[in-house]
């Protein structure tokens, strides 16, 4: 067991070049001290042909900890295929530079939520427009389809394709709760706050969509009638 640790932190080392970094990754991912030599090898050259080379690859796992070392080279290319189908080349780099989970997001995952956000946000502009969201909120490309496609239709219909963008690239975990508070919400703040400061307040404040009305009710300011008090 200790040869094989030896083994795997040796390796390690040569793929981020020499044992201080490869002692760091390892306190960060214990895990890439039962990772098969093999699997660090073959997921670095995987990472390397993501972000365009080997010291790009190395100040990335640097930066964001070295957990996609541990993973299938197989997943790391399918998702990697995945991710610029939506993203574009250029894309999907500035992603995964920035957060390398998302290349353990399922490759099927990826491909129907950027089928149904096409299918949703294309008709109403073209294909940029649903590449922008996209490249906004990655995780949006970790959505259910379903997710997406329940919740951004009356989302945009309601408040307009712009205001439901920033919302939905702000936080895509809103669209779950969207599809059933939406209606009940936007007429209280309506009420309270006037249309314009209703839409300025959840695009601000995304969450207010998952609140209960009548706690938006209970917090909201009450209306002051002009000349009055």
């Amino acid at each position: 067991m200790a040869r094989s640790i030896l083994d795997t932190a040796l390796v390690l080392a040569e793929a981020l070049g020499g044992k201080a970094a490869a002692s760091k990754a390892a306190r960060r991912d214990p895990k890439l001290l039962t990772t098969p030599p093999a699997t660090i090898t073959a997921a670095m050259q995987a990472t390397v042909r993501v972000l365009g080379s080997r010291l790009k690859a190395r100040q990335v796992i640097a930066s964001k900890g070295g957990a996609v070392l541990a993973q299938d080279p197989a997943q790391i290319d399918a998702a990697t295929n995945a991710l610029t189908a939506a993203l574009g080349a250029d894309g999907v780099k500035v992603a995964i530079a920035n957060n390398t989970a998302l290349l353990a997001i399922p490759p099927a995952t990826v491909k129907e939520a950027w089928a149904a956000l096409e299918e949703m946000l294309a008709p109403l502009g073209d294909r940029r427009v649903a590449r922008r969201a996209a490249r906004q909120n990655t995780m949006l490309l970790a959505t259910p389809a379903a997710t997406l496609r329940a919740g951004l239709p009356a989302l945009v219909e309601m408040m307009g394709l712009e205001e439901a963008l920033q919302m939905v690239t702000r936080d895509s975990s809103l669209l779950s709760a969207r599809a059933s508070n939406l209606k009940l919400i936007m007429p209280v703040l309506v009420n309270t706050l006037g249309q314009k400061g209703a839409y300025r307040a959840v695009v601000s404040s995304p969450h207010l969509l998952s609140a209960k009305p009548e706690t938006v009710e209970q917090v909201s300011p009450t209306p002051t009638t002009p000349g009055v008090g």
